[in-house]
């Protein structure tokens, strides 16, 4: 089969398929460099919520250069779809990892901990909170080198705001994110990283239950209970790390300087600081140019302003070839020989937006189109990066042949594992009301580390009893991946019995139910009956468009939430009307429905 090309690159097989389309495997024409191709299908965003949310995450992907975190090499925007031209990590998930070998030594752990902590500290300096740091989105790079992945529940922060949007997976969510109170980004990711660390050396999650109220609980509790293996020095730092107490945490620099992370040598990288901070390598510089015709001082300029263009993507690829044929020491730092088979640092994350032989296609979108949700956002992306045109780039005759690498790649955009976001158990349901629309997450079930596939391993959540082996608690198992939501929205089925939309994205506050679907809304049409709100219409079950008076209209619908089977959302969307009189009801419709 004849592979397709978009501009600089060849697109190769399919590596796997999400909730927006496809991810496919790419090769750089000029560098023979291996990449992953997203493909975003326009037609699959449901609304503006899903475009303003993958706009946010390019945004932030954009801003960070580190070793240890994924990178976008460039974004190419056209007509119906949006590709994404990202960093390929071959090496599989940390969780396969832990998986085949049933736990981790400690001496390996500390060099991924310390790792994670780089990217992460990286990553708050410049003011970004992670908010979903967990096994699966932790990837290795050929040279089993961490990559922090998945910026979708990601956010910016200042320094001392607190954070109050309760989101990413349960079993690693810090006690007062579960609690609903404020908290510090900052401090809730260094408790996801003590949990990864407690995974890693036990093979098994601290706090697990069948019964989310009961999980909670032991959350807020911290009591942990350690196997006989470990260390003293780690059941300490893994005592620190996970005070409940916000401000009896350790702090990143506590855990590097403790006694048990110092027992390995790790480099310290802290990528580039802000965009005018970036170093340009003169040895990629005379590279490109002998190889490609790349104008020294274009390269300089791009680079340093932090472009994102086919310029600055062949550099980083180029710098990535570099280290992995270990002709160049980017770092210029020796590492302990005791890791140095594999420590050496595989490519530089890399950024980069629209190349300019894209700007053909952007011309051709529609006028119909250009007042579009993806349009707006996505210009305003495409705004915000102008770089002067480079020069033609000399095209190689045959490209390098680039290595083979198993395809293990598998992010948001492919298929996903069951993840159960985050409903406080101590509060009453509350609701918030964002971009016209209530919405609301929450959880039920265990969530012990387990997975059951045939072809791969896997490191998720689970809502079935956990597999029990000879050890204090469950034991990693094997469980099959999440089934892709795009079957929900392209695969035609009569025979199947009606069943709500997919609810995409994270939630603010909570208003979710476990009961039957056709129950609850039920139930919902029970309530706005009581409430004397008119039914104008009601084209399926879940779906109703309601009135209040002659000029307050609003919808209610019944969603379920993505990738959890038995988990339901009440969802509203204001269309006209008074907006306090339309908070009056959904306040009350909340409380007769008894969440």
């Amino acid at each position: 089969m004849q592979e397709s090309t978009l501009g600089n690159y060849a697109i190769g097989n399919t590596l796997g398929e999400g909730t927006f389309g496809k991810v496919k495997m790419g090769t750089h024409l000029q560098s023979g460099e291996k990449v992953a191709i997203k493909i975003l299908e326009k037609a699959k965003f449901e609304d503006e919520s899903d475009v303003y949310r993958i706009a946010k995450e390019i945004e932030i992907l954009k801003k960070l250069r580190h070793p240890h975190i994924i990178q976008i090499y460039e974004i190419i925007d056209t007509d119906k779809e949006i590709y994404l031209i990202m960093e390929y990590a071959s090496g599989g998930e940390l969780f396969e990892y832990i998986v085949k070998n049933h736990r981790v030594s400690e001496k390996i752990a500390c060099r991924f901990l310390l790792q994670i902590l780089s990217g992460v500290e990286y990553m708050h300096k410049i003011g970004i909170v992670h908010r979903d740091l967990k096994p699966e989105n932790l990837l290795f790079d050929n040279n089993q080198n961490i990559k922090i992945v998945d910026f979708g529940l990601s956010n910016t922060y200042k320094p001392n705001e607190l954070l109050k949007t309760a989101c990413g997976s349960p079993c690693y969510a810090a006690p007062e994110m579960i609690q609903g109170l404020k908290y510090s980004g900052y401090l809730i990711d260094i408790w996801s990283c003590g949990i990864v660390l407690y995974a890693m050396l036990c093979g098994y999650l601290p706090f697990e239950d069948q019964n989310t109220n009961q999980l909670y609980k032991k959350i807020v509790a911290g009591d942990l209970v350690f196997p006989k293996w470990l260390s003293i020095e780690a059941k300490d730092l893994l005592k620190n790390i996970l005070n409940t107490d916000p401000k009896k945490r350790f702090t990143i620099p506590q855990i590097k300087g403790h006694k048990w992370a110092k027992a390995i040598k790790v480099e310290e990288h802290y990528g580039n600081i802000g965009s005018d901070n970036i170093q340009v390598d003169e040895i990629i510089v005379e590279q490109l140019k002998n190889l490609y015709s790349v104008d020294p001082q274009l390269c300089r300029k791009l680079v340093k302003k932090n472009r994102h263009n086919n310029v600055t993507t062949l550099y980083y690829l180029q710098m990535q070839k570099n280290k992995k044929n270990r002709t160049y020491n980017y770092f210029k730092k020796d590492i302990d020989d005791s890791i140095t088979q594999s420590y050496i640092l595989n490519s530089s994350n890399l950024d980069s937006l629209n190349a300019s032989n894209n700007n053909t296609s952007r011309q051709k979108q529609n006028t119909s189109n250009s007042h579009s949700p993806q349009h707006r956002i996505m210009t305003s992306i495409n705004n915000k990066q102008q770089s002067p045109s480079p020069q033609p780039i000399k095209q190689l005759t045959k490209p390098d042949s680039p290595k083979q690498f198993s395809i293990q790649l598998k992010r948001d955009i492919i298929k996903r594992p069951q993840i159960r976001p985050i409903i406080p158990p101590m509060l009453k349901p509350i609701y918030q009301v964002v971009n016209n629309s209530i919405s609301s997450v929450g959880t039920n079930g265990n969530t012990p580390l387990q997975t059951n596939r045939k072809t791969e391993d896997s490191f998720s959540l689970d809502k079935g009893k956990p597999k029990v082996y000879n050890q204090p608690q469950s034991q990693v198992s094997n469980r099959e991946r999440a089934t892709s939501a795009i079957s929900e929205y392209t695969q035609p089925n009569p025979v199947k019995i009606q069943q709500p939309k997919i609810h995409k994205g994270a939630f603010n506050f909570q208003c979710t139910t476990h009961r039957d679907p056709s129950v609850f809304a039920a139930e919902v049409l029970k309530m706005m009956i009581q409430m004397q709100i008119k039914i104008l219409q009601q084209n399926d079950p879940y779906e109703m468009l309601c009135s209040a008076n002659l000029s307050l209209k609003f919808e209610i619908s019944i969603r379920q939430i993505q990738n959890c089977d038995s988990l339901y959302l009440l969802k509203a969307h204001h269309i006209s009307g008074e907006w306090e009189e339309y908070q009056k009801i959904l306040n009350r419709l909340i409380q007769l429905l008894n969440f």
